[in-house]
């Protein structure tokens, strides 16, 4: 399966929990439930933000915050505060 990179200019990122968002695809497709963790937490924590399932699967990546909406940021970076709390 190929990974699936969030297009900044057409989906959308929704918080839905504490730290948990939900993405709308340009396609109309929702998936639920995702947890934002930033792959490189250290190095580059505004890029390369991968979104996974309770099961660890993971279901998109964002390639860079900065590129993302201003509401679909905040969703991410308001579950961030709750992550790395």
């Amino acid at each position: 399966m190929a990974r699936y990179y969030v297009d900044p200019q057409k989906d959308e990122i929704i918080r839905t929990d504490l730290y948990l968002v939900k993405l709308i695809k340009s396609d109309g497709e929702v998936i639920e439930e995702l947890e934002p963790k930033r792959l490189f937490p250290f190095s580059n924590p505004e890029e390369y933000i991968t979104l996974i399932t309770e099961a660890k699967k993971e279901k998109a990546v964002i390639r860079k915050l900065s590129e993302l909406s201003e509401a679909s940021r905040r969703a991410i970076d308001e579950c961030f505060t709750e992550i790395y709390m």
